[in-house]
């Protein structure tokens, strides 16, 4: 894993511009010791014999890691690997001033492609001491045990982690960053059904797109989203008992089949304009697109709104977020064009412009600015706007026809 290490230890090297103040707002408290802190990343490899109650088959694993000091926290969510009992993740987590003794939680997810998802195993917390950070690479094999039963072995995970002292100032808490990944999706089946569906016979695939992102728990806080429980779909949705079940059970299989990782396409955004250049600035056969988007804890999802076949599900967004009751944000988004294209703002360079046009959630409108500032720390050169959907100025960017 030498390519890891590689790549780890350039973009912690990135990071020495980017102070938390300027990814924030104002410093936290500082952490004790901080001009020791370290700079970091782990990378959960694989696992491997893992053994699991209540799922049949193998699991579809996925992995949750949560890092503590005092009262500083931060976490991570990687992809799940479907059906397999040696799945293999490679997730990097870039951290930044970590201090020694921080403490480790590993979890282990099986992802529900009808149901919710559960936890199958757990590793003891894993202090990263001082020795350990004074190392430039180190390599662990945790010992998984059932979540329930610490006796009951459930697997192993190999974890590697990379250190160089930390780049942060001293003001600093522990914060995450690096390059976002991104998953492109394409389904064919999809494509064609939606093809079919419209006058739009130019889809040969239909791509979901996840976009990893960091600082959304940093910036948010305690801050999510319900669901709107004077919307009569969301109550179809979200209804106790087996009719919402198996509401929920369809919604799950249609975000299983639409975010097949098996099929997906990895790459990573450095910066805004990769962003947008991952789905075309917006513009599909030659005409511009909305777009329906959820923000959850790590990620953001989206996928064209207008599709014919799309329409006619009870609601993108829980299909985005997989039928979670709760979500960061969500909404619609467009890309303007420069003015020099037709834009209608006074720059000329794209422009992203989000919005809370979701009947499943109804996002309030107070949470926007946090929409902006999640977007604006991880793709500083991006230009973007959040706003109401009941906006005007809204309504005038619609005016140069979306589809």
């Amino acid at each position: 894993h030498h390519t890891d290490k590689e790549r780890s230890t350039s973009a912690m090297a990135d990071l020495s511009s980017s102070s938390p103040s300027e990814l924030f707002g104002e410093a936290p408290k500082p952490l004790p010791d901080s001009s020791e802190n370290y700079d970091m990343t782990i990378c959960f490899v694989l696992a491997r014999e893992l053994f699991v109650e209540g799922v049949l088959g193998s699991p579809s694993a996925y992995i949750k890691a949560t890092i503590h000091f005092d009262h500083h926290e931060r976490s991570t969510e990687s992809v799940y690997r479907l059906k397999t009992r040696k799945p293999s993740w490679d997730h990097n987590w870039i951290l930044c001033n970590v201090p020694a003794n921080s403490v480790l939680h590993v979890e282990v997810h099986h992802h529900g492609m009808m149901s919710k998802d559960v936890r199958i195993a757990v590793a003891p917390p894993f202090t990263i001491t001082k020795e350990i950070l004074e190392q430039p690479e180190f390599e662990v094999d945790l010992q998984l045990v059932h979540p329930k039963n610490s006796q009951k072995r459930a697997g192993r995970l190999q974890v590697h982690l990379y250190s160089m002292s930390s780049l942060a100032p001293p003001t600093a808490s522990i914060f995450s960053n690096g390059v976002n990944v991104t998953r492109t999706h394409p389904s064919l089946r999809a494509g064609v059904l939606a093809a079919s569906s419209s006058a739009d016979s130019l889809l040969p695939v239909f791509n979901t797109y996840q976009v990893e992102m960091f600082h959304v728990t940093r910036i948010f806080g305690a801050d999510n989203v319900g669901w709107n429980r004077q919307y009569k779909a969301a109550q179809r949705i979200y209804a106790e008992g087996p009719d919402g079940e198996s509401v929920r059970a369809v919604i799950r299989s249609q975000h299983a089949s639409l975010y097949n990782s098996r099929k997906a396409i990895v790459s990573a955004c450095a910066n805004g304009n990769e962003f947008l250049e991952l789905f075309q600035f917006g513009v599909r056969a030659g005409r511009r697109r909305f777009y329906t988007w959820v923000l959850l804890d790590h990620v953001f999802r989206f996928c064209e709104s207008g599709a014919g076949f799309f329409r006619d599900f009870l609601s993108k967004h829980a299909m985005h977020a997989s039928c979670r009751p709760s979500v960061r944000y969500a909404g619609e988004f467009h890309i303007q064009p420069p003015a020099s294209e037709g834009g209608k703002h006074d720059g000329d360079y794209h422009l992203l412009v989000l919005d809370n046009n979701s009947g499943t959630f109804a996002p309030p409108t107070s949470l926007l600015p946090k929409v902006e500032a999640v977007f604006r720390s991880n793709f500083p050169d991006l230009h973007v706007v959040a706003l109401a959907f009941d906006n005007p100025l809204l309504t005038e960017y619609k005016s140069i026809g979306l589809s």
